[in-house]
């Protein structure tokens, strides 16, 4: 499977979508296809390795769906939301979790991650960061402007 930041946010959707969804006799192995599709393709399964484990009980595979399930809970907090509302496709609280999940996973568990898909977030990290600067320098010059124009005003009627 090709490593792309919007197939690991489908994968995501898909995993957040399973996860709660009512009680079905295949969810737990659905649940853990898309465990193991997500682990083959973007977790770094180098990491803290103990060869005596599979890989569904990695450390790594553990402290990702942690990470996970603990922004699912924030997002269910804040969008305020139930778990069956994110089950449901057609509200499209799974994927505005996923989404967010990506853009908020903490900069110091990137190494659960491959290189790749380490390197891609990086980079969207940076460029956010750019932009918001952008943005402040920019207010910040228009503020200087408008306080400019309004002492050249009062100055002129005095």
């Amino acid at each position: 499977m090709p490593i792309g930041l919007n197939d690991f946010k489908d994968l995501l959707r898909k995993y957040f979508a399973t996860k709660n969804a009512p009680d079905e006799g295949d969810k737990k192995s659905k649940l853990d296809d898309i465990k193991m599709e997500i682990y083959d393709s973007y977790l770094n399964e180098n990491f803290e390795r103990n060869s005596n484990v599979s890989a569904a009980k990695s450390k790594v595979m553990e402290e990702f769906f942690m990470e996970a399930d603990k922004y699912e809970k924030k997002y269910v907090k804040s969008a305020r939301v139930t778990p069956f509302e994110i089950a449901k496709e057609s509200n499209r609280h799974a994927l505005a979790c996923a989404i967010e999940f990506t853009q908020a996973f903490p900069e110091k568990r990137d190494v659960l991650l491959k290189d790749e898909i380490r390197s891609i977030m990086t980079s969207l990290r940076a460029s956010k960061k750019k932009k918001s600067k952008k943005r402040k320098f920019r207010s910040r010059k228009r503020k200087s402007k408008r306080k400019k124009s309004k002492k050249k005003s009062k100055k002129r009627y005095k």
